[in-house]
């Protein structure tokens, strides 16, 4: 799984694939304003981005890829 839920903290890492959308999606439901830390992410299907915008979540550490950076621009910075 490349994701960890600590509280409302959210830590994607490694291969984000379309297949780990559905309970990326469950999670995040149980979390009111999440916090992600996407500094370990090599790749993330689009699916998965929508998810973090679509939250309304915070980002702690933006993804290294500049164009996955530029993509999450919507999500505010912690």
């Amino acid at each position: 799984m490349p994701f960890a839920i600590d509280g409302a903290s959210v830590k994607l890492q490694g291969q984000c694939s379309v297949e780990e959308a559905q309970d990326l999606f469950q999670a995040l439901i149980a979390i009111e304003r999440p916090i992600f830390d996407l500094d370990a992410v090599e790749y993330m299907h689009t699916a998965i981005a929508q998810l973090l915008i679509a939250s309304r979540g915070r980002l702690k550490k933006a993804p290294v890829d500049p164009t996955l950076a530029a993509c999450l621009a919507a999500l505010e910075t912690e």
